[in-house]
């Protein structure tokens, strides 16, 4: 399945071919001799998604003077698959039963079939990356590392109701701007790209990594599963601290503060107490708040893109995040 048409309705013929590209790319390497692995690796990829980390490291590369796309396109699959893995592990240790408006993966397979396929993501991943030079296996290693810490860092807070902004921003940043940026990075690398595009390109990966998460964080909130693929309030359902609840934690006050307290402490909810715990949210100013944060960090990155020299790629990068914060409405 391709990008979500919602997402390609946002980008321009070139950006469209160069994904169709991609897809056919993405199939020759989920071929294996057990038939049932491939089917496992292959279900959360033909779900659709966004593909915007291979649009990152394909804008990237253009921006800075690329011309070859074929030196990005084995790199920009490897990324999907290293992101589509970690979704898949993502969902096993959430317990998380829906993803991209499908069952999720573990659901479909069974957990051991779930995980294995992960595993043959990463492995897949590897293999491709293999073939480049040290600095992008260097670049895609701490990417990699910092997805596992993430991961780990998130658990540890799991059902706690004392995390603060800053642990909150360290948490994302590497499950998903870390992510982010290695693609702009790696696009700028493989295109040749001056130390100070480099430099800029990577701090813009970090800053609309950071919206990115941001905007999901209040989708969780406002959105609707026929068009967030998941179901409403998931990060209150499994203990998680996302902006809008640690916003809320701070302004609400007494039996409605305590009450919020509860529901991220209890292991289990029904739908009425996270129905009354996003309406709590929504009566304090925690969505505006974590908007207006999610919006200073897009505005962060699009100043660094004005960096690069002007081009049509470089324009593109303010439509893609332009659609990133248009999410929410």
């Amino acid at each position: 399945m391709k990008p979500t048409k919602e997402y390609l309705d946002f980008v321009d013929e070139e950006l469209k071919g160069y994904l169709d590209i991609l897809e056919k790319e993405i199939k020759k390497y989920l071929k294996s001799d057990a038939p049932l692995l491939s089917e496992a690796a292959n279900y959360l990829i033909k779900a659709g998604g966004k593909r915007i980390r291979p649009s990152f490291i394909f804008l990237a590369y253009k921006s800075v003077g690329g011309e070859n796309i074929d030196e990005v396109l084995p790199i920009s699959a490897a990324i999907e698959f290293i992101h589509t893995a970690s979704l898949i592990h993502d969902d096993i240790n959430d317990h998380s039963e829906v993803r991209r408006g499908t069952a999720a993966t573990h659901v479909a397979f069974g957990p051991i079939k779930a995980l294995v396929a992960g595993d043959f993501l990463f492995v897949k991943a590897f293999e491709i990356g293999g073939r480049y030079d040290y600095e992008i296996i260097k670049i895609i290693g701490r990417a990699c590392t910092n997805l596992a810490e993430g991961e780990i860092l998130q658990n540890e807070i799991k059902g706690k109701t004392d995390v603060d902004k800053k642990e909150y921003l360290n948490i994302i940043s590497k499950k998903t701007a870390s992510l982010i940026s290695a693609c702009l990075e790696i696009g700028a690398v493989l295109g040749k790209a001056k130390p100070i595009w480099r430099s800029s390109l990577r701090e813009f990966g970090i800053n609309i990594g950071l919206a990115f998460q941001i905007v999901d964080d209040v989708l969780d909130i406002l959105g609707e599963k026929k068009k967030t693929g998941k179901l409403r309030g998931m990060d209150l359902r499994e203990g998680q601290i996302s902006l809008p609840i640690l916003y809320a934690l701070k302004e609400l006050e007494g039996e409605e503060k305590k009450f919020l307290k509860d529901v991220i402490e209890k292991k289990e909810n029904d739908d009425e107490e996270i129905e009354r715990a996003i309406s709590l949210i929504k009566k304090s100013k925690a969505v505006e708040r974590s908007y207006e944060t999610a919006m200073a960090f897009a505005n962060k990155a699009k100043e660094l893109i004005f960096i690069l020299p002007a081009s049509k790629y470089r324009d593109h990068f303010e439509i893609v995040v332009e659609y990133i914060i248009q999410r929410c409405f």
